[in-house]
């Protein structure tokens, strides 16, 4: 027999482009957040003495920004 559950990829399809539109303005406004804290996690937090120091420490950087767990131990 088949398993006919969904799954938890399914796809949403808004059925009108107001829909859409509604649900496009929060993941532009997380997308212009993410911008500011990897701009800012790059300015000053990072080590600029070369290039692969600089990459590691910017990583390091937004896995304590982003990670809740990471973020609680702080």
């Amino acid at each position: 027999m088949a398993n006919l559950a969904p799954t938890p990829t399914t796809l949403f399809i808004p059925e009108n482009w107001r829909t859409l539109a509604i649900l496009r303005k929060p993941l532009k406004e997380a997308a212009e957040s993410s911008n500011k804290d990897v701009r800012y996690i790059r300015q000053h937090h990072t080590c600029k003495t070369s290039r692969a120091r600089e990459m590691a420490d910017h990583m390091h950087g937004l896995l304590v920004r982003t990670d809740p767990v990471i973020s609680s131990l702080r």
